[in-house]
């Protein structure tokens, strides 16, 4: 019999107790997978810039960037890697309700398989990948959903899961420069998201998701 920590149990009652006083309106909900990685070769504590080796690595792989692009151009499949001025690479895909439900879940398609590939990536057996920004060390990965609610809202739920923030789960309100330009003043846009995690605790995360009704 699974057990299931104490600490987790008050989380999901809480959360239930928020559904229970009124649903929870959601409105533009995307989801996203990031994913973090730096070379083998220039790694920390070298800060170097590899933006050639990115946009040629890129390129091999079928993603489009411009000469003077910090980003690759999002494909069909809502892909896009970021590099910039910085020492590593930086994949996000995004996905809708709509799409999600389709594909049933982020499978990795063939395009993104040399993100795991042996030998090109900094790695170190007891850490995972490792990177210059020491939040993408480990898994490499975030978990992460984007949504707007009302006010009243964004104060339950935050108050529900303020005791399980930390290093791995995340809750906070996003600035929203398209509301402005919408003159819309009575939503919020937040994300929760998750990083570095392991299997049991992205299994807890779904659950928040769920119960909150992300998913």
């Amino acid at each position: 019999m699974i057990r299931v920590p104490v600490e987790h149990k008050n989380l999901l009652t809480r959360i239930k107790d928020i559904k229970s006083v009124g649903k929870i309106e959601w409105s533009d909900v995307t989801y996203r997978l990031r994913l973090a990685r730096c070379f083998r070769k220039g790694f920390f504590p070298f800060y170097t810039n590899e933006k050639d080796k990115t946009r040629s690595l890129l390129d091999r792989h079928g993603f489009e960037m411009g000469e003077n692009a910090r980003e690759a151009k999002v494909n069909a499949e809502g892909i896009k890697f970021y590099t910039g001025d910085e020492d590593h690479l930086r994949m996000e895909w995004m996905q809708t309700p709509v799409s999600l439900a389709k594909n049933g879940c982020f499978h990795l398609p063939g395009s993104l398989r040399f993100l795991y590939e042996k030998g090109l990536w900094a790695w170190n057996p007891k850490v995972g990948f490792l990177n210059s920004c020491p939040t993408n060390c480990g898994r490499g990965d975030r978990l992460s959903v984007q949504a707007r609610t009302n006010p009243e809202s964004l104060f339950l739920i935050l108050s529900s899961i303020e005791n399980q923030l930390g290093f791995s789960l995340e809750f906070r309100k996003i600035a929203d420069e398209s509301k402005v330009s919408r003159n819309e003043k009575d939503t919020v846009l937040v994300q929760i998201s998750i990083k570095n995690a392991n299997p049991f605790q992205k299994l807890r995360f779904f659950k928040i998701l769920g119960l909150l009704g992300l998913v």
